[in-house]
């Protein structure tokens, strides 16, 4: 009996202590990242057939290691983790003659939640060749992990091998790469479909091609920008038979009008979108921060539309000795002389006739006398909409105060240098304001040297780029479709403290 007993209890010693799993508790926190101790058999190891075992200096919380486990090319394993390591083995096979990587994420962590300061991606052969070609380089403008990606180009087509993540300075390499022409591409984000992922991850691409020839390409920096977002239609209504609203998912709303009216108009402004009323459909021209794209969008006609809705002024404001009212819908006016007068604010309130120009269907345009502060008097009755109801304006007064904008007649510091490049674009340099994110921005002349005069007291990153885009003079951080590579930039490495009347000379940047 008693001998059973003590059985008993060497099997639940047993049991307990691997079920759960868990560091001891007392003591300080632990605010010190794990880090992988040894691999078996190495990293590199060719003609390899067997189990990859991993072992960390620290317990491992199991919950984070299988998520952050990937292979490739993809491969069906068996992932066990127990304490400080974990065995990594195919449910069938390594892939036959061939190379495969396995990626550990820096997700894995302690059981204190800190996570890897670094990632590993582990390389082995089931031939007996091992490629040793690689490509180092750092993360610029990045916040967090992020994923680079490496991208074989074969005939203008890129082919994904694998990715890597930055680590805590946001460095990146990839080892044992074979021979052939790459690109990288870098999102704040995982992988999944590059081609979808740069609409929703800010990203960047290389700025050319590399070419791995059994040797080592170091420099491969990668400055990661904003998203190539492109919008979708979220809401498309008619609101009378000559005027529409498309509503995008992003809350940016166009106005589609009939080009009957539009054409009468010298210009229109960028939400006015004209469409033929024979059409079934319009095409729409928009663009993100890098590139012009169109949408195509169906127009659904619906006979007799009974629009019952005032139009309204939906925004002004003033422009030196003018003033612009912008209405809610196009509008159409009666030649009227005295649509807008002004209320006198002396003790007789006389009026006083405004001279005023309808410059597209929904701005206008007041000549603005000078004035401090003044009631716009407004004979709604001639201002009515394009439907058939013929709906008038709501608004029937308007009051306008102009405030009078002084110069503070602050004084900044300057900061003088040169950029450092050997191409032929031109190239922008920006000051970032640490404090406000305000952006300054200069081009260089054509010795290669900027100036910024007079920038507000604080703390600046200077940096610069190749002026490649098409769309605005932001930085380009390239295209996948068609394949365009970023621009070529370089950072001042360090910050810079501005100081009033103070000029800081000769800061150098190199653009790679």
């Amino acid at each position: 009996m008693k001998y059973c007993i003590n059985i008993l209890l060497v099997i639940s010693v047993v049991f307990f202590s691997c079920a759960v799993q868990s560091p001891p508790p007392g003591g300080a926190q632990d605010t010190k990242s794990p880090y992988v101790k040894s691999i078996n058999p190495p990293n590199g190891t060719v003609n390899f057939d067997g189990d990859i075992e991993i072992t960390f200096n620290e317990m491992i919380n199991p919950k984070t290691v299988k998520s952050s486990i990937r292979i490739f090319p993809e491969t069906e394993v068996q992932i066990n983790s127990f304490n400080n390591r974990v065995i990594i083995k195919p449910k069938n096979l390594w892939p036959e003659n061939q190379i495969f990587k396995i990626k550990l994420s820096r997700n894995i962590s302690d059981f204190n939640g800190n996570k890897l300061k670094e990632g590993k991606v582990l390389t082995y052969n089931t031939d007996n060749k091992m490629p040793t070609g690689i490509i180092s380089g750092k993360l610029f403008n990045n916040n967090g992990i992020s994923n680079i990606g490496l991208y074989k180009i074969e005939s203008k087509n890129l082919n994904f091998l694998y990715s890597v993540e930055n680590n805590n300075n946001n460095e990146f390499e990839f080892n044992n790469v074979p021979n052939g022409k790459y690109l990288l591409v870098a999102i704040e984000n995982s992988i999944n479909d590059i081609k979808s992922d740069i609409r929703l991850n800010r990203y960047t691409l290389m700025s050319e091609e590399i070419i791995i020839n059994n040797n080592t390409v170091n420099n491969c920096n990668l400055n990661i920008s904003y998203p190539a977002i492109r919008k979708t239609t979220k809401e498309f209504s008619m609101q009378n038979n000559q005027y529409s609203v498309i509503e995008f998912n992003d809350g940016e709303k166009l106005f589609l009008i009939n080009k009957n009216y539009t054409d009468s108009f010298n210009s229109i402004s960028g939400d006015i979108i004209p469409f033929d009323d024979k059409n079934d459909s319009v095409t729409i021209k928009l663009n993100n921060n890098i590139e012009h794209y169109q949408i195509t969008q169906k127009i659904n006609r619906t006979n007799n539309i009974n629009d019952n809705s005032n139009p309204y002024i939906a925004d002004y404001f003033s422009d030196q000795d003018k003033i612009f009212i912008k209405f809610s819908e196009p509008i159409s006016l009666k030649n009227e002389a005295n649509i807008f007068k002004v209320l006198e604010t002396d003790s007789s309130y006389n009026t006083k006739k405004i001279n005023y120009e309808l410059l597209d269907p929904m701005t206008l345009l007041l000549n603005n006398p000078s004035f401090d502060l003044f009631n716009i008097i407004i004979e709604n009755k001639f201002i009515f909409d394009l439907s058939s109801n013929s709906n008038i304006l709501i608004d029937t007064m308007l009051t306008i105060t102009k405030n009078s904008h002084f110069s503070d007649k602050k004084v900044g510091g300057n900061i003088f240098g040169k950029i450092i490049y050997e191409g032929k674009n031109d190239v922008i340099v920006e000051a970032v304001n640490l404090l406000n994110g305000n952006i300054n921005q200069v081009k260089i002349d054509k010795f290669g040297n900027y100036k910024f005069y007079n920038l507000d007291i604080g703390k600046y990153q200077i940096w610069a780029y190749e002026n490649l885009n098409k769309v605005n003079e932001s930085y380009f951080n390239g295209t996948i479709e068609p394949i365009q590579f970023s621009a070529k930039f370089g950072y001042y490495n360090n910050i810079i403290e501005t100081r009033s009347k103070w000029d800081i000379e000769d800061i150098r940047i190199k653009l790679n």
